[in-house]
C-alpha cells in the first residue's frame, strides 16, 4: 500500500526537477556583436554595436516580455572609462534591439594597455538565466588617413595632345599627421605626373595642382595616395 504513494512522490519530484533544469537552462537573452575586438590609438573612443534580443515567443498578452538590466565588468585599464547609451532594455518575445558601448581609453596609455570586458545581460526574473559576451579594446599607433575629397580638370573637355591641370582637394581624416605623402596621377593605367613630400596636419587638408598632357580617345584618369 506504501508503494503507490511512493511512486506518485518520484513522478511528481522528477516533474519538479525537470520543470527547474529547463527553467536554469532555457535562453531568455541572446546577445550578439559584430566586431568584438578594435584597435584605437590611446586617447581615441572604440565603439560597440551590440544587439540583445528576447529568446522567448512571442504570446498574447505580452507574458513573455522581459526588461534587462545590462552591466559590464572585466580587465579595464586605470582611468578608462566604459558607458552604455542605455542600460534598461525593455523587449517582447522576439524582439530585439541594437545599443552602443563606448571604450574611452587615456591618453597616457601605454601601446601594451588592453582590455577585456564581459557585457552582461540579466533578465529581471528571479530563475531567469544571464547572458553575457566578451568584447576586447587594443591600443595602436596613431596614423593619418588620407581622402580624396575633390578632383577637377581644366579643361573640363580635352582633345590628344592638350595641357591638361587636374586639382585634387585631399583630406588627412585620421588620427596622426602625413608625412612626405605621394599622389600620384594615371591615365588610362599609365602614371603621367606625381607630386610628393607632401605634409597634412590632422583635420587639415591641401589642394595640388597636377598637370598632364591628354592621349588619343578616351583618357580615364585615377588618383593614387601613397
Amino acid at each position: 500500500k506504501l508503494l503507490y504513494p511512493l511512486f506518485i512522490a518520484g513522478v511528481v519530484a522528477l516533474l519538479v526537477i525537470a520543470i527547474f533544469l529547463t527553467t536554469i537552462t532555457k535562453k531568455f537573452a541572446v546577445l550578439f556583436c559584430e566586431e568584438r575586438m578594435k584597435e584605437v590609438p590611446p586617447g581615441h573612443s572604440a565603439h560597440y554595436k551590440i544587439k540583445i534580443k528576447n529568446a522567448l515567443e512571442k504570446i498574447k498578452g505580452g507574458k513573455n516580455k522581459i526588461t534587462y538590466k545590462l552591466n559590464a565588468s572585466g580587465e579595464i585599464p586605470e582611468n578608462w572609462k566604459i558607458e552604455f547609451d542605455k542600460d534598461i532594455v525593455t523587449l517582447d518575445g522576439g524582439e530585439e534591439e541594437e545599443i552602443e558601448f563606448t571604450v574611452e581609453t587615456s591618453p597616457d596609455s601605454l601601446l601594451e594597455d588592453w582590455a577585456s570586458i564581459d557585457i552582461v545581460a540579466t533578465p529581471a526574473r528571479k530563475t531567469a538565466k544571464s547572458e553575457k559576451i566578451n568584447i576586447v579594446t587594443l591600443l595602436r599607433e596613431p596614423k593619418p588617413h588620407l581622402e580624396i575629397e575633390k578632383v577637377e580638370h581644366e579643361p573640363e573637355t580635352f582633345t590628344e595632345g592638350e595641357k591638361v591641370i587636374t586639382r585634387v582637394k585631399i583630406v588627412n581624416k585620421g588620427e596622426a599627421p602625413a608625412e612626405q605623402a605621394t599622389i600620384i596621377l594615371s591615365v588610362n593605367g599609365k602614371e603621367k605626373n606625381r607630386v610628393e613630400g607632401l605634409n597634412i596636419p590632422v583635420n587639415a587638408h591641401v589642394e595640388v595642382e597636377i598637370p598632364w598632357y591628354a592621349e588619343e580617345g578616351e583618357n580615364r584618369v585615377s588618383i593614387k595616395i601613397s
